[in-house]
């Protein structure tokens, strides 16, 4: 299964990642509950700085859920 989106828009990206919980996070600008432990997130990205430690282990969590 997949690990993250990405979605691309005119200034930024919108990034999706998946969690077994909901992350409680102000660079969260949406996130759904699909099932009883899978959470989808949504982060905005305008810049590469914003690819970060906490980006980094969010994806990693994301991973070893599709593994």
């Amino acid at each position: 299964t997949a690990l993250a989106a990405v979605k691309p828009r005119r200034e930024y990206l919108i990034l999706t990642v998946k969690a077994t919980a909901d992350i409680d996070s102000p660079r969260i600008s949406k996130h759904e509950q699909t099932s009883a432990h899978r959470w989808y997130h949504e982060i905005k990205l305008t810049t590469m700085d914003d690819i970060d430690s906490q980006i980094l282990e969010w994806l990693r969590d994301g991973y070893d859920l599709s593994g």
